[in-house]
C-alpha cells in the first residue's frame, strides 16, 4: 500500500502538469497547481539563458523527473509520519488540486497566469 501511495503521489500530478493538456480535447485543460510546480524548471532556464539554449532540455525533461523523484520520495517520508490515515488525507488533497484547471483559451486570455506554467512553456516553444 505504501509503494502505491508513493507511486500516485509522484506519477498523478506528472499526468497533471504535462500531459493533461493533450489528453482533454477539443478544450485543452491546464492544471495551475501542478503545471506551475513542473514549470518552474523553465525559470531556471531563462535565467541561463533562455529557452533557445541547451538548458532548454532541463525545463523539459530533468526538472519533471526530478519533481517527480522527490514527490515519490516525500511519499515515504509522508506515509511514515502520518501513518495510513495521513496518506489519505494528503490523497485527498491532491485529487482536490486536480480540479484546479483551466482551460488554455482562458490561460491565454490571462497572460498573468502564464508563466512558469509547464503545459504553456511547451505550448509556446514547442517541444
Amino acid at each position: 500500500m505504501k509503494l502505491l501511495f508513493r507511486t500516485w503521489l509522484a506519477l498523478w500530478p506528472f499526468f497533471l502538469a504535462v500531459f493533461l493538456p493533450y489528453v482533454t480535447p477539443p478544450a485543452h485543460y491546464i492544471n495551475l497547481v501542478w503545471g506551475y510546480l513542473y514549470g518552474l524548471g523553465f525559470e531556471f532556464v531563462h535565467l541561463l539563458g533562455g529557452i533557445q539554449t541547451p538548458w532548454a532540455m532541463f525545463g523539459f525533461l530533468v526538472w519533471p523527473l526530478l519533481v517527480s523523484a522527490l514527490l515519490f520520495w516525500a511519499g515515504d517520508i509522508l506515509w511514515r509520519r502520518t501513518g495510513p490515515s495521513g496518506a489519505r488525507r494528503i490523497a485527498i488533497l491532491v485529487l482536490i488540486s486536480s480540479f484546479v484547471s483551466v482551460t488554455d483559451h482562458f490561460m491565454i486570455a490571462n497572460r498573468s497566469l502564464w508563466f512558469p506554467n509547464y503545459s504553456v512553456y511547451v505550448a509556446v516553444t514547442g517541444p
